[in-house]
This record gives structure tokens, C-alpha cells and sequence, in this order.
């Protein structure tokens, strides 16, 4: 009996890590083949965009359950707005209407003065970045990481990028400045209280 306790378990070891893998192809699979509603509007309005975001009495339901309801706002170019809320209470929500990743069930989402439906959705997107709460790093430089998807970003680029991020000041405190790989990365905490808190890598 003991002869088959290992091979037992391998096979058990192997079966297990074979259904998970089926599993992640069939999500793999459904996200890849995925088709949505939303028009991409090739032929839409593409140009450069100067930065002002209207929300006009926009209401917007997911799944049925009301998340936003006649919410009304400007944005200027250059401006700061802080949108704050409990957990669920639509805050991503209300962002991802500017990019259309959701489309408003009321009302309007404008950008420089045009409704994101009239935008072509590839120039939108291409202009609006999102920055999640929690960061995820490369095992990269960082300057390989500000460039991901631009490999062909100069220098310059990628540091008047950072400094609109207001990275810049961040980035040059460290010894090797945009050449400092992320393992020797830290970032401050939420609320500015100079403590530190390492950032999440991948590989």
C-alpha cells in the first residue's frame, strides 16, 4: 500500500490542476468571444481632447438595481474633483461612464461639449487613462512601466507622463530615478502620512 500512496497522490495532484485550468480556458474562452452591446461608432468624433467632462442629470441601473440617479456635474479642464461615497455607491461607476466601459440609461456623459456615444470609442479610450486604488508594477524599471503599451515612448515622454501624474518628484527621490527597478519601490500610504506601503509586482 505504501508503494501507492505517492503515485495516488500525484494523480490526484495532476487531476486537480488539470480541471483548474479547463476552468480558467472555458472564462478565458467566454471573455475572448464576448460581444457587447455597445456601438464603437468608428465613423464618430476623433480628436484631441481638452480635458472637460459634463454630467447631465445621467441615472444609470446595473443588473436592475438603481446606482446613480439624475447626478449633474462639471468638470473643467485642468480641475480636481473628488467624488466621495461608501462602497457601492457608484463612484467607479460614475468614471466608467466618461470611458463608455458602461453606457448611461438616462441623461448624458459629455466630453469637450459631445456626448461619449457621438465619440469614436477607439480616440475616447485612447485619451483617458484609469489609475486603480490598489497599483500593480512589472519586474521592471520604472520607466518600463510607464511606457507599458508605448515601447516606442521616449525618455521625454515617459517623464512629462509621469509628471502629469504627479509622479516625477516621486520617482527622481530614488537613487536610480527612472531607472530603479520596482522590487525597490514603495509608495505612500493613503492620506499622506509618509509612511510606506510596498506595491504589488508582476512578474
Amino acid at each position: 500500500m505504501a508503494t501507492l500512496r505517492f503515485p495516488t497522490f500525484i494523480s490526484i495532484f495532476t487531476f486537480n490542476l488539470v480541471q483548474l485550468g479547463l476552468a480558467s480556458a472555458r472564462r478565458i474562452l467566454e471573455l475572448i468571444t464576448a460581444e457587447t452591446e455597445l456601438d464603437e461608432n468608428v465613423q464618430g468624433v476623433a480628436q484631441p481632447i481638452r480635458g472637460e467632462v459634463v454630467f447631465d442629470d445621467v441615472t444609470f441601473s446595473y443588473n436592475g438595481q438603481p446606482v446613480l440617479k439624475e447626478i449633474s456635474f462639471t468638470a473643467r479642464p485642468g480641475e480636481t474633483i473628488a467624488i466621495v461615497g461608501q462602497t457601492g455607491s457608484g463612484k467607479s461607476t460614475l468614471t466608467r461612464l466618461i470611458n463608455r466601459i458602461f453606457d448611461a440609461d438616462g441623461g448624458r456623459v459629455l466630453v469637450d461639449g459631445v456626448d461619449v456615444r457621438d465619440w469614436s470609442m477607439e480616440s475616447l479610450r485612447s485619451q483617458i487613462s484609469t489609475i486603480e486604488q490598489d497599483p500593480f508594477l512589472f519586474s521592471k524599471t520604472l520607466s518600463e512601466n510607464i511606457a507599458f503599451g508605448r515601447s516606442d515612448a521616449s525618455p521625454g515622454q515617459i517623464r512629462e507622463a509621469a509628471r502629469a501624474a504627479q509622479a516625477d518628484d516621486f520617482i527622481m527621490g530614488f537613487q536610480g530615478g527612472y531607472a530603479t527597478r520596482s522590487a525597490n519601490v514603495a509608495r505612500p500610504s493613503p492620506g499622506g502620512n509618509g509612511s510606506a506601503s510596498p506595491l504589488r509586482e508582476r512578474s
